[in-house]
């Protein structure tokens, strides 16, 4: 995988980075070096096609935890309201 970067500096945070020609000119950063291309060598498809997976169950967890929270909120709502409208009843003996 090859990538033209040059190092960048961030200014509000003052970190440097390496990054690529198309984030050149993202405000608050400026550039430190000239841009080269760099060849990545690529990993074997078993590293990657198992941290994919690993990064698509954490986000599936994720997910169903948020999911978990907001049916809870629907259903808190839901019960506030129909408390509103059904007034208890009164045990009347018959």
């Amino acid at each position: 995988m090859k990538a033209k970067l040059a190092m960048m500096k961030n200014i509000e945070y003052d970190f440097t980075t390496a990054c690529e020609e198309s984030l050149s000119e993202h405000d608050g950063y400026i550039q430190l070096t000239e841009f080269v291309e760099v060849d990545f060598p690529d990993l074997p498809p078993d590293i990657t096609v198992r941290k994919q997976l690993e990064a698509i169950e954490r986000q599936a967890e994720a997910e169903c935890e948020r999911h978990e929270w907001a049916m809870k909120a629907l259903e808190d709502a839901r019960g506030k309201l129909l408390a509103l409208t059904h007034e208890p009843e009164v045990a009347s003996g018959k």
